[in-house]
């Protein structure tokens, strides 16, 4: 059976919803996916919206443990159907049980999972229904891996919490009872973050114990309104209680490679304060992040005090000595000693002089040990108020958070269901900038941030630099000028800046990190190399590619050389390095770099999201000469990034400039001019105006045009390319120059010849004083000499004076033997269809121009001369077909 693009192979799973699917994709790349099909009856075209609703969000998201969820649509009967990463693995109850994973080791992957949650609400992502069998587990490189399926499914399919639905349709997405929160029984519309605290606190409760808090056969047999009561109103048993009273002991203790005492006493105290702390009927007394339910179990795990715990200093006390069993057993002996040499004072003189010293010395060391164990009581007090701040920051976090989602779920009350991710992040950042004198320091630096990157990713620069400035400043405030935390606010502001077009602004930024990292030494490599991506990227943008491409191999090289070659900067540097070798035309080697940017997603444990993988395709098929398929894939990456982003997002600029650079390739000039004025809008639209990003799309544009014969509409975009390059930071910059080429080209095809010579010979002036004698700029002095070469004979022909004729008709043929023959000469095969064009223009120059020289001076060497460049046109043409 074949649902839109996708084959299904076999059921791998059923439930109240529907059924799962094991997938094969067909088109544009072919890879296995899980559909899930849900049943008819679920409002089709409302559950469809809904999701639509949510994949802005959804995209967003990007971690290792999460499943990515790629597609939805509506199948020919209208069932609705989601379509995922296919994740191999089992629940993670029955993968650690089959393993017989240790309580470290359940602990461990119970970790990734809280990293996994953390991450979605972070993104403004809800799950609504963890539970074992939403959360996958499989071996990966011999360690266990989670993955956490079904983000945003449980929103999109949602109805109305009313005690029907919740009633008949608890397997469904909305939840699971003995997973729920008390707010989600009740069917609350103002569930947040800490619903899934709870639901992770059962989850961890049934690692430790094989059973969940509430009997799932009593929840399931009970009445809607029981059901109710007991989550709100029932206390669990703590899980070593649970333990203690069952049954089934030895068997759980031997899953879990301990014996039934042991395991008792490994999850009483710490593990029983955490789980429970999670399953607080008020939510306000949960943790409030599952940030800090994570860090709660690493500090268990690493036998420091956990926040859950009751702050006694008996506690602590046992918990240092947990920690420094030697010294503190070292420390026992010599007070017995104490209490020994006391009691021996019946012996003889001697024996009772040295008791005495051993007494002394004795009462010297349990001083030190007191002493000790007192900056031990101060260090544990500090580590308590740094959990209590931690603890401020969280709340201050989820308190917006809570507001955000507030805000969203009133106006679907009032029957709003175009609430937008801006309006909710503008209010929230109103009330943020509102109250940062009120806020903790902390809490407005994370929530700037945070707002800040939603801004950046939905393309509202503005707003964002405005979040951005006050990260940057609270980070200054916090941890000081030669802070890593600073640095990173000035990559992150310089990024912005530059998007905006304040590139020497960003320069500045990015350069100020990078003195702030040199003297971090290795903690300060990622941020380094972070920085030099930020100048790349406006020295590829500026024209000067080459120079992007070296600091972006430079970036590589570092990384690797720090073991980070496998780090997300190393990603990103893989693919700017790519993307600018295709900016370049260099598809073979864009292609090459591709599939490593590829490479190393996955050995991240990632997988690319679809407009990454189309993306790469097309490149990779442009690099093949597959044209026609190669226009295939960024067509529907036109159509994935629309779905995805809408029509005013830099995101939909950027796949319009592929597109429109492979529909040129294909001689499509009218459908390469629309992508062109599609993107050229959008950024006019987002950007300010002399941006380089505009420019860059206008000179896409312009060429376009240029190459479809459309002078007229061609000039005045390169006019204002030129105007928008032609400025302080790129003087006479590889930009410029090839600016001013394209414009002396269109210029000279419209008539204007003395201004068209005058930017021609302006810009081998240019490449004689600026640009290295590389084939690259070889290319450029050649094809400048070569159209200069007939505007001088074009000249010498109208002029009415006969010694300037013959004057610039001996020049033109000068110019010809100077520039010719090395544009044109053995090495000037090209296999893009644009490099073969520019070449074949070049020709119809140099014959133009030798044509024009015999017209003016007639004779046999001068007619020759133009039979021998026709010749070799011919030649090229044959030896290069195009092909489309």
């Amino acid at each position: 059976m074949t649902i839109g693009h996708y084959r299904l192979l076999e059921e791998i799973g059923q439930g109240g919803f529907g059924s799962v699917y094991a997938a094969e994709q067909l088109e544009p790349v072919r890879r296995r996916v899980a559909v899930k099909i849900i049943k008819l009856g679920m409002d089709t075209r409302a559950v469809i919206a809904r999701f639509e609703a949510e994949r802005q969000a959804l995209a967003m998201m990007d971690h290792a443990n999460i499943a990515r969820v790629f597609d939805a649509g509506a199948t020919e009967s209208g069932r609705p159907y989601f379509v995922m990463e296919l994740v191999r693995g089992e629940p993670i109850t029955t993968y650690c049980d089959r393993k017989n994973l240790s309580i470290a080791e359940r602990l461990d992957v119970f970790v990734q999972v809280c990293r996994a949650v953390q991450h979605a609400h972070s993104k403004g992502v809800i799950h609504r229904d963890i539970k074992p069998g939403n959360v996958l587990v499989a071996t990966e490189d011999g360690r266990p891996h989670a993955k956490v399926i079904d983000f945003g499914i449980a929103k999109a399919t949602e109805r109305r919490l009313t005690e029907k639905t919740v009633f008949t349709e608890f397997r469904q997405f909305i939840g699971t009872p003995e997973y729920m929160s008390p707010e989600q029984a009740e069917g609350s519309l103002s569930a947040d973050t800490r619903t899934d605290v709870y639901s992770l606190g059962v989850l961890l409760y049934e690692l430790l114990t094989g059973a969940t808090p509430f009997d799932p056969k009593a929840l399931r047999s009970a009445a809607f309104g029981e059901v109710q009561r007991i989550i709100r109103e029932v206390e669990p048993p703590k899980p070593s209680t649970r333990l203690s009273h069952s049954g089934m002991l030895a068997e759980v203790a031997h899953q879990r490679r301990a014996e039934s005492s042991r395991l008792c006493s490994l999850v009483r105290g710490d593990l029983d304060w955490i789980v429970m702390r999670c399953l607080e009927k008020d939510r306000s007394r949960r943790y409030d992040t599952v940030e800090a339910l994570a860090a709660d179990v690493g500090r268990h795990l690493t036998g420091e005090p956990v926040v859950a715990a009751p702050p006694s200093k008996a506690y602590r006390v046992r918990k240092f000595i947990a920690r420094h069993r030697l010294a503190t057993v070292a420390g026992g002996i010599v007070a017995a000693t104490l209490v020994l040499g006391v009691a021996g004072t019946s012996v003889g003189l001697v024996q009772a002089r040295a008791a005495r010293a051993d007494a002394v010395d004795a009462a010297d060391q349990a001083t030190a040990n007191a002493e000790h164990a007192g900056r031990e009581a101060k260090r544990a007090d500090a580590q308590a108020e740094e959990a209590s701040a931690s603890a401020r920051v969280a709340e201050g976090v989820n308190q917006l958070m809570t507001s955000m989602i507030g805000r969203a779920d009133r106006a679907k009350e009032e029957g709003r269901t175009d609430v937008t991710v801006r309006e909710v992040m503008d209010a929230a950042a109103a009330d943020l900038e509102a109250g940062v004198g009120m806020r903790e320091p902390r809490v407005v630096a994370m929530l700037a941030r945070t707002i800040g990157d939603t801004y950046d990713q939905l393309s509202l620069l503005e707003q964002a630099e405005q979040m951005r400035r006050l990260h940057h400043r609270m980070t200054r405030e916090l941890f000081g000028e030669k802070s890593l935390e600073h640095a990173s606010s000035m990559v992150a502001l310089g990024d912005i800046v530059r998007k905006r077009g304040s590139e020497p602004e960003a320069k500045k930024l990015y350069a100020s990190a990078r003195a702030i990292t040199a003297d971090l030494g290795d903690a300060g490599v990622e941020m380094t190399a972070w920085s030099i991506m930020g100048d790349a990227l406006i020295d590829a943008y500026g024209g000067h590619e080459e120079i992007a491409i070296e600091n972006l191999r430079g970036v590589l090289s570092l990384l690797e050389g720090k073991g980070l070659g496998a780090s997300q900067a190393a990603v990103v540097a893989t693919h700017n390095l790519a993307a600018t070798l295709f900016r370049l035309q260099k598809y073979a080697e864009a292609q090459a770099v591709y599939q490593r940017s590829l490479g190393l997603i996955r050995a991240r444990g990632e997988e690319p999201d679809r407009l990454e993988m189309l993306t790469n395709l097309a490149v990779i098929q442009t690099a093949n000469h597959d044209f026609a398929e190669a226009e295939k894939s960024a067509e529907e990456a036109v159509a994935v990034t629309r779905r995805l982003y809408g029509d005013r997002h830099l995101q939909m600029a950027t796949a319009l400039d592929t597109y429109m650079m492979i529909l040129q390739s294909r001689d499509k000039p009218a459908e390469a001019i629309n992508a062109g004025r599609e993107s050229v809008a959008i950024k006019r639209a987002l950007l300010k105006p002399g941006h380089r990003s505009i420019s860059d799309s206008i000179g896409k544009l312009a060429a376009t045009m240029f190459d479809a014969g459309e002078y007229t509409a061609a000039e005045p975009l390169l006019r204002e390319e030129f105007a928008a390059k032609d400025g302080p930071q790129d003087p006479g910059g590889p930009g410029v120059v090839y600016t001013r080429y394209e414009l002396a080209v269109v210029v000279a095809h419209l008539g204007n010849l003395a201004e068209a010579e005058s930017i021609l010979r302006r810009v081998l002036a240019d490449t004689e004083a600026t640009m290295p004698a590389t084939a690259k700029y070889w290319w450029m002095r050649g094809a400048s000499g070569c159209v200069l070469a007939r505007v001088v004979a074009e000249l010498a022909e109208k002029s009415a004076d006969p010694e300037e004729r013959v004057r610039r008709m001996v020049e033109a043929t000068q110019l010809v033997s100077t520039y010719a023959e090395r544009m044109l000469g053995p090495e000037r095969t090209t296999r893009s269809r644009p490099g073969k064009l520019a070449v074949r223009q070049c020709f119809d120059h140099v014959i133009a121009a030798c044509e024009a020289a015999t017209r003016v001076v007639p004779g046999p060497e001068r007619e020759s001369l133009a039979v021998e460049w026709r010749a070799r046109r011919a030649q090229f043409l044959a030896e290069n077909p195009d092909r489309k």
